[in-house]
């Protein structure tokens, strides 16, 4: 019982690093525009 309780937990917060890790790529991506723009 207490196994299965576990999983999603470790999937939500496996979501949440994925998620983190894309956002910060669209950041440094949007930041090199920038710089390059002006």
């Amino acid at each position: 019982m207490s196994r299965y309780k576990i999983t999603p937990m470790y999937k939500v917060m496996y979501h949440t690093w994925e998620l983190f890790l894309f956002l910060v790529v669209l950041y440094v991506y949007f930041f090199q525009l920038f710089k390059y723009s002006y």
